[in-house]
């Protein structure tokens, strides 16, 4: 929202100087009209994004999450906003959300607002969505409600994460585990081969395989590794352009197990940010622009947002995302019901629900599969470099 900086003229004759947010000027000339008799200028402001605290980084969902709740609670309590921030910079734990909320709260009291604050001192690193709802919430004049709104959906959309995340990370230490066998397996192959040379017996075929396979990947083993480095920093510097992120986004959804995950916990995103939205008071096209930039996967955002002119249209949400393949049928027909009934956003949050309850079972599923499945692969790989060497010794 543009900031701008005005000089008004009060009723007792005096002259007051500050900034104020609005959508237009003429928004802005209306809003100060409320309060003094003549507006005698009114510049915009360029806008300005300061370099977020050292640390903020580190602020997580949970984090933001509680910090909605004890803003929600103060402001439901009659404070100020100015002094809301100023209470709950002095109760936060983390160091660089107490410099963030100190800042906020200086560019409080001097007549900037809320949510331009916190975009200019947070940067880019406080969500997109956070930054649209508070907007919403602000110009809807129900700050609180939008606080606590945000508190449900970060705290949830944290869970569904730290889920997702549990998987890849036992996922990840089981490939971990898998991989220090097979290279146990591969250095233990040059002693056992010595051991039956030193008998007088021969190897078989299968066996000579399995020693040129150990002393390859002794000597160069090296060069994989540094190759496997460089092809994981490639994919990433990759995933960073507008056609990389996409492609890696689709790959990423074709996967077995994992990639209906990722979309279930995509579009549990996208449903509750579409639901926090509409229940700010955002417009439509506004809410479903926010919600496709939530949803952490670029194939399905890029996928919403090619529909987006067609809402802005005046199009039904529904018919819009049934263009898209991505989003599943469910999704499509409480959107449907939800538009006929006038009420949007109860419908988008039993979306976002029955989402959750279905990553819950994809997150335990794909464990249940995966997890033997590397236990086998690596099993068979040990034995296939181990027994053809251990053969002689075994049959003496």
């Amino acid at each position: 929202m543009p900031t701008y900086r005005y000089e008004a003229l009060r009723p007792d004759g005096g002259r007051d100087e500050g900034v104020v947010d609005a959508s237009s000027a003429a928004a802005a000339v209306a809003q100060l009209r409320r309060s003094y008799d003549a507006v005698l200028d009114l510049k915009e402001l360029a806008a300005q994004r300061e370099r977020a605290p050292a640390g903020l980084r580190w602020l997580d969902l949970r984090r933001l999450s509680l910090l909605c709740r004890q803003l929600a609670i103060l402001l439901r309590a009659g404070l100020p906003p100015a002094q809301a921030v100023d209470l709950a910079a002095s109760q936060a734990p983390h160091r660089a959300l107490r410099a963030l909320l100190t800042q906020v709260s200086q560019d409080l009291a001097g007549g900037c607002g809320l949510s331009a604050s916190f975009a200019r001192r947070g940067g880019t690193r406080l969500p997109h969505a956070f930054l649209e709802v508070l907007q919403a919430g602000e110009a809807s004049g129900d700050l609180a409600a939008a606080f606590s709104r945000l508190s449900d959906s970060c705290g949830r959309m944290a869970r569904i994460r730290a889920r997702a995340r549990g998987v890849l990370v036992r996922l990840a230490l089981l490939c971990a585990a898998a991989v220090a066998a097979v290279a146990a397996a591969v250095a233990a192959v040059p002693a056992l081969a010595g051991a039956v040379w030193s008998l007088g017996l021969s190897l078989s075929p299968a066996g000579q395989a399995s020693v040129a396979a150990a002393r390859f990947c002794a000597r160069y083993g090296w060069a994989l590794a540094a190759l496997a480095a460089l092809l994981a920093v490639g994919l990433r510097l990759y995933g960073r352009t507008a056609v990389g992120a996409v492609r890696l986004s689709r790959l990423h959804l074709s996967l077995p197990l994992l990639g209906p995950l990722a979309q279930t916990a995509a579009v549990s995103q996208f449903a509750r940010t579409m639901s926090v939205m509409v229940s700010a008071g955002a417009d439509l096209p506004r809410a479903l622009s926010t919600a496709a930039q939530n949803m952490g996967s670029a194939c399905l955002c890029k996928q919403v947002l090619d529909v987006l002119p067609v809402v802005e249209e005046g199009q039904p949400l529904a018919a819009c995302l049934r263009r898209c393949p991505g989003l599943p049928p469910v999704l499509v027909r409480l959107a449907a019901l939800g538009e006929a009934s006038g009420d949007l956003a109860p419908a988008l949050a039993a979306q976002a629900e029955l989402c959750d309850e279905a990553a819950d079972a994809l997150a335990a599923r794909a464990m249940r599969r995966l997890a033997p499945a590397i236990l086998c692969a690596a099993v068979l790989a040990v034995l296939a470099l181990l027994l053809p060497v251990c053969a002689p010794l075994l049959t003496r």
